[in-house]
């Protein structure tokens, strides 16, 4: 397994390939990933009284504004999902198209994505659910031995963290697997998640290496990112004290677009460095089965759009 490769390819492609961070701008989260947890770091010591008077008049007066906003919300969250689902697609169909050799085309990814837009939905579904599931019942597995006895849920945090990550473990390279499989070959939602689990399962130690070499890369990304946000926020937020309307109106587009260019080169890159590893399991896979007849899943089929479906 050429890991170097793996990572080398990845980001030149995505350097070469600029249109390319347009579908990984959508796939990182265009930032939203890196403000989740602030909340939960913030500590506030005095009291707060959210039943204040003013609030609620405000509120109902201005119930038609409240609805407005919150539609507005779930709207741009459903047009979200719906171009980071495409984002994906396009992506692997990108990575694809470059493998062969063929011209690459945004215009041919970006249909490929469309096309093969509700089987990857519905594996991103399913991994929300089956995670969500498997992490409630490690949390009861835990509450209910600590609940026996103390010692007894000490003792159950030695089986229940290994478990976690590796049933985390399984659950995303299964999935990442599985939309390979879906777009480069076209497998039903099912048949895709059944391939990727056999895929990464024969090749079990290359997977497991190339997992924390991703999540290396990943940290590291965090970081940089990071740092080039507050590096560009810090100046704007210092002109809000002077000008709040000025900082927004400039800052706003600066920001946004900083983060275009910084969260759609490095969505691009990693997206595209699993697209190869897969490639490389792929031939990883044919290289050990000498004595065995060829799968023909293992071939890399032509790349043109599949049917769009009538399904709505």
């Amino acid at each position: 397994m050429q890991y170097g490769k793996i990572v080398s390819t990845g980001f030149s492609q995505a350097w070469k390939y600029k249109t390319l961070w347009i579908f990984g701008f959508f796939i990182s989260g265009g930032g939203a990933g890196y403000l989740g947890d602030i909340g939960d770091k913030i500590k506030v010591d005095a009291p707060i009284n959210l039943n204040l008077p003013w609030l609620q008049r405000a509120l109902v007066d201005n119930i038609g504004l409240v609805l407005l906003a919150a539609v507005l919300i779930l709207l741009a969250i459903v047009i979200w999902i719906i171009l980071s689902t495409i984002s994906s697609g396009g992506l692997i169909h990108a990575a694809g198209q470059i493998k062969r050799g063929e011209p690459y085309s945004f215009v041919a990814a970006f249909k490929t994505g469309a096309a093969c837009f509700w089987p990857l939905l519905g594996i991103l579904v399913l991994t929300i659910i089956v995670s969500a599931a498997f992490v409630i019942m490690l949390i009861l597995s835990g509450v209910i031995a600590f609940t026996i006895h103390m010692a007894l849920g000490v003792l159950s945090l030695l089986v229940l963290v290994p478990a976690l990550i590796v049933g985390m473990f399984v659950i995303v390279i299964t999935m990442a697997m599985a939309q390979r499989y879906i777009v480069l070959h076209r497998r039903p939602v099912f048949d895709g998640i059944v391939e990727g689990f056999a895929l990464w399962r024969s090749t079990l130690a290359p997977s497991i290496v190339y997992t924390v070499i991703y999540i290396a890369i990943s940290i590291a990304v965090f970081l940089g990112t990071l740092l080039v946000t507050l590096y560009v926020v810090i100046p704007f937020a210092a002109v809000a004290f002077l000008n709040l309307l000025a900082a927004l109106v400039v800052g706003i587009p600066v920001v946004l677009l900083v983060l275009l260019v910084v969260d759609g080169f490095t969505g691009s890159a990693m997206h595209l460095m699993t697209t190869e590893f897969f490639f490389q399991l792929l031939d990883e896979r044919a290289s050990t089965a000498t004595s065995a007849p060829a799968v023909d899943g293992d071939a890399i089929p032509p790349l043109s759009p599949p049917p769009v479906s009538d399904q709505p």
